[in-house]
């Protein structure tokens, strides 16, 4: 099965690059072992809708999606029996939008990396309110799972996105929930982002690892046991 789904999206994506139109992948990934990835160049690319997700099911699954160019979108989300999926998302251009709906999903790990501005990042359980222009990504439900570890980088001078992560704790070890955001770098900060993290669990103590570098920035943390 593995081998039909990347042949479907390679010849997407060769079909959008020959005739300079935006290509669309929808996946229903089943099994266990995994291995996608996904290459989109230009604007306008699609992985999956928000009518039509990407869907992840089965065990340590290994997602790698690239997207370069503007107003390109990720929708992923995962079945009720997915474990461990390895999620890693790079998007490099403005007006991005990458929204992750995990589920009941155990030990998931994502990493994202965000080049550019005005984009919008959400990781929850699902997302009540997408960001735009004038609104604040929300969380509706918070993933619930027993570890999750959420890695989100803005890199330098890359300005004005917006990044909502919600994470309701289950059982897990205490200490272990990982939250971590970095802002701007070493070379040029990045300005005027908002981020709005929640954590909530009545087992665990989450952690929120952040690191700031620009002005403007605006950071909403908010921990608690039923929130």
């Amino acid at each position: 099965m593995l081998t039909k789904i990347t042949w479907i999206a390679m010849i997407t994506l060769m079909i959008g690059a020959t005739t300079a139109k935006a290509a669309d992948v929808y996946l229903d990934q089943a099994g266990s072992s995994s291995t996608i990835d996904i290459t989109q160049q230009g604007d306008g690319n699609r992985v999956g809708s928000s009518s039509e997700r990407t869907t992840i099911n089965g065990s340590s699954a290994d997602i790698d999606i690239s997207q370069d160019g503007s107003s390109n979108t990720v929708d992923i989300e995962t079945g009720s029996s997915t474990t461990a999926p390895d999620i890693d998302v790079v998007q490099d251009g403005s007006s991005n939008e990458l929204n992750i709906d995990l589920g009941s999903v155990s030990d998931p790990a994502i990493d994202v990396n965000v080049v550019g501005s005005s984009n919008q990042v959400d990781v929850c359980g699902t997302v009540t309110t997408a960001a735009s222009s004038s609104t604040d990504a929300v969380c509706g439900t918070d993933m619930s799972q027993d570890y999750i570890g959420v890695d989100i980088d803005i890199a330098n001078s890359s300005d004005s996105n917006k990044i909502a992560i919600g994470r309701s704790g289950v059982t897990g070890t205490d200490g272990t929930t990982e939250v971590k955001v970095s802002i701007g770098g070493t070379t040029a900060g990045s300005d005027s982002n908002i981020v709005n993290i929640t954590q909530d669990s009545t087992t665990e103590s989450g952690v929120v690892d952040l690191t700031i570098d620009g002005t403007g920035n605006e950071i909403n943390i908010t921990q608690g046991d039923g929130l």
